[in-house]
């Protein structure tokens, strides 16, 4: 054991190699990354939000939203429309593509949950996900990316 086995800031950053790993494992076939996936699902839940809100949804930078809305835009998995208020922005929604896939990704997404969770004991993983939460609530005012639409955040 070393000192960064120690430090919970290093395992959250192992637990996140880990979880993308068995993502792209269970998930290669679709063609599609964890946060182009996070996009899909932001989308399957909120149709036609504007970018600026689609990436506070999904935690993810502004430019970083607006790259994966263009390349999932070329997939034809996501469209968008200028904004009717304000034509600088654009509203995103879904295609029917778009909806088929997030639900043909469901069951590889269960796999890639259960997978990470397989080490704990049934009665930890509640207490787990819930600890995880209380981080990211109690601690995403310090972050550069602001989080919208999750109940304890």
């Amino acid at each position: 054991m070393t000192l960064l086995d120690e430090r919970p800031g290093h395992l959250i950053r192992r637990c996140h190699q880990i979880t993308t790993s068995i993502f792209y494992e269970e998930c290669s076939a679709l063609e599609i990354t964890p946060m182009q996936f996070s996009i899909l699902v932001v989308l399957n839940d909120k149709s036609g939000v504007d970018q600026t809100a689609l990436g506070a949804f999904a935690s993810l930078d502004k430019a970083t939203v607006g790259e994966i809305v263009k390349r999932l835009e070329k997939k034809g998995l996501l469209s968008r429309t200028r904004h009717k208020a304000d034509r600088r922005s654009f509203t995103v929604q879904l295609t029917k593509e778009g909806t088929e896939l997030v639900n043909v990704m469901k069951p590889n997404l269960d796999r890639v949950h259960q997978r990470l969770m397989e080490p704990l004991d049934d009665d930890e993983r509640l207490p787990f996900i819930r600890m995880l939460r209380k981080i990211v609530g109690g601690l995403s005012e310090t972050s550069r990316v602001k989080t919208l639409g999750h109940p304890a955040l």
